[in-house]
């Protein structure tokens, strides 16, 4: 499996949804985020046409999310790309990530090899929180 992430212009949000309804999208989380790329944000300009400094360091942009199996991810990005691509600076960029693993939170139970962390809170005499991490079932313990 692989974590699709598409950082892209939040006008160009609809035009995508639209273009991933042929390919019957898989479940996305999309955010609202700011940042900047390479376009370094908005700078303003003075009457006279030079810059005076002035400006917007990080602009709007849509995050979106999708985690999908291996054959899904060239035409996911293709979309993507489809619905996007205007040649301009900020058009966005696409993080392909690889997933090791994923587990429901509505599951009942699972493997003891699936389980990562154990934390146990423990109170002191004075009333001070300590955290405690111990690895559950750990190889070779």
């Amino acid at each position: 499996m692989h974590e699709v992430i598409a950082i892209i212009r939040p006008e160009r949000w609809h035009a995508t949804q639209a273009t991933l309804e042929r390919l019957a999208p898989p479940p996305s989380t999309q955010h609202r985020v700011l940042g900047r790329g390479r376009e370094l944000g908005l700078r303003f300009l003075s009457r006279l046409g030079a810059a005076n400094g002035a400006g917007v360091r990080y602009l709007p942009k849509r995050m979106v999310t999708w985690v999908v199996e291996e054959a899904q991810v060239a035409p996911l990005v293709e979309a993507i790309i489809e619905a996007n691509r205007t040649g301009a600076l900020g058009d966005g960029k696409i993080f392909v990530l690889p997933v090791e693993k994923s587990i429901p939170i509505s599951a009942d139970r699972f493997d003891a090899e699936e389980r990562l962390t154990e934390w146990v809170i423990e109170v002191g005499g004075d009333d001070s929180l300590a955290l405690e991490a111990e690895r559950a079932h750990a190889p070779g313990k």
